[in-house]
């Protein structure tokens, strides 16, 4: 038992010089400290990241508490395995390279040091660097007329190609599709789009879901299996050059009315690379190059209310539809994805259906299942008005509605107290009052979280800045029902 405790006493011990030698030697100290920082910065950041409060997300006091403690526990066992394991590594290394450790260290304060062993370079080796890369870049990029693209490229998403389906890289990713899935959610805002996985998500039920999104006519529903896309709709859709000629990930850098700018990196073949480590690598380089700031919720909304209601029409609508973004931005898909829902479900999904308002005010669209579009009565009653317009109503003339706007929502409400009816229209018709806006916000979210809104767009209130706003129905597809 006493032959136990001394060896367990010399490991201490042991432990606890090496610890402090590591902290004595300046150089060795330094690493150390880089090194930790290094290793729990983005692992503790990362555990707290969804239970910090934020201005955009709120979290319970107890969760965040919680979560605090916990992570608190875990930073203290990682710093104490931390400094029984790195001192003596730190101070091999600060013996015998310390050039790697100054590079580190600069590194990470973002000095410029040259890589140790690495010779500085003459003019002539920099500007032949330089050409080299602009080599590089011209064959890893191509330029398509935006006239020519076949869908809406998207600078967020990620695509992965290969001129032959079923190749090695393609089955690598499928291995590996989960772990590449995790390296993608870290790279926030960004896709992946893997043609197997979608082809095969467009067939189970949330697909279904997000096909009846994306067109909500019942007689257009998909009953075969067949792909939605090849990869030669890929190299359709992108026009893509001779030159991307092998497995590679191809994203969208640079959009405008005229053109597509595009890159594309070849991956290394099978088993000559760890695939994940290169995943990773081409990660750390996709991104603009600059951070644009957005204006704060409060801060701009406090704005929006000094101007007239046809100034901040576009902005309310925005800040009013974040309540049911969660649900449409599930449903919704971008870039290639929708490429392949638009095959599906044909060319003319954008066309408009039948409304119907039937005798109890409802909103009835009988081309889509006869699926009822719910709004409350005041809503009912702006969207009525607008409805009986087709040629559209200024907001500076709301004023002119008035009796128009409450006797429709007499009608829907059934209440005969003017004062009452006059109190809830008198702010809908003052152009200096956000109520209006509000209202047609409310009416667009109703369609909008129904379906996609190039459909929807028939059906909402909308209209440029100091144009008319009015509905876009054409109103032969509209049938009022008599009351009885």
């Amino acid at each position: 038992m006493w032959i136990f405790k001394t060896v367990l006493t010399a490991i201490a011990a042991l432990i606890i010089a090496c610890f402090l030698l590591c902290l004595l030697i300046p150089r060795s100290r330094r690493y150390f400290l880089y090194t930790v920082r290094y290793f729990l910065k983005d692992d503790i950041q990362e555990l707290l990241a969804d239970y910090i409060p934020t201005k955009d997300r709120k979290v319970p006091s107890w969760k965040f508490l919680s979560m605090a403690i916990i992570v608190s526990l875990i930073a203290f066992v990682l710093i104490v395995l931390i400094c029984i394991i790195f001192p003596l590594p730190c101070i091999t290394r600060s013996i015998k390279d310390p050039e790697s450790v100054e590079y580190f260290i600069n590194t990470e304060k973002g000095i410029p040091t040259p890589i140790p062993g690495m010779r500085e370079m003459t003019p002539e080796e920099i500007e032949a660097k330089r050409k080299a890369y602009q080599e590089l870049l011209y064959s890893t990029q191509f330029d398509v007329p935006r006239e020519d693209l076949g869908y809406v490229p998207s600078k967020k998403e990620i695509i992965f190609y290969s001129p032959e389906p079923a190749s090695g890289e393609e089955r690598e990713i499928a291995a590996n599709l989960r772990q590449i899935k995790k390296l993608f959610k870290k790279k926030e805002g960004y896709r992946f789009f893997f043609l197997p996985e979608v082809n095969r998500q467009l067939s189970d039920s949330e697909g279904q879901a997000m096909m009846e999104y994306y067109d909500p006519r019942p007689d257009k529903k998909r009953t075969d299996q067949t792909p939605a896309l090849t990869y030669q709709d890929i190299k359709e859709a992108l026009c893509l050059p001779e030159k991307v000629d092998a497995p590679c990930l191809i994203r969208c850098k640079d959009l405008d009315d005229d053109h597509a700018v595009f890159s594309f990196w070849k991956m290394p073949l099978p088993g000559k690379e760890n695939l994940l480590d290169w995943i990773k690598g081409y990660l750390s380089k996709v991104g603009d190059s600059c951070r644009y700031s957005t204006i704060p919720e409060k801060q701009l909304k406090h704005y929006l209310d000094t101007l007239p209601a046809d100034e901040r029409f576009k902005e309310d609508i925005i800040l009013i539809g974040k309540e049911i973004r969660e649900r449409i931005e599930k449903l919704r898909s971008i870039g290639l994805t929708s490429m392949a829902i638009k095959k599906l479900i044909g060319d003319d999904s954008d066309k408009p259906g039948k409304l119907l308002i039937d005798k109890r005010n409802r909103l009835i669209l009988t081309d889509y299942g006869n699926k009822e579009i719910k709004l409350s009565p005041l809503h009912k009653a702006v969207y009525f008005l607008f409805l009986r317009h087709p040629e559209g109503i200024f907001f500076k003339d709301l004023g002119n509605y008035r009796e128009e706007l409450a006797s429709i929502y007499g009608e829907i409400t059934g209440r005969e107290d003017k004062r009452a009816v006059a109190d809830s229209i008198s702010k809908l018709t003052d152009p200096f009052d956000n109520s209006i806006n509000e209202k047609c916000a409310r009416i667009k979210n109703a369609f909008v979280s129904e379906f996609r809104e190039e459909v929807a767009q028939w059906y909402f209130i909308d209209g440029s800045k100091g144009e008319k706003k009015g509905i876009k129905l054409p109103r032969e597809l509209v049938t009022w029902e008599i009351k009885d």
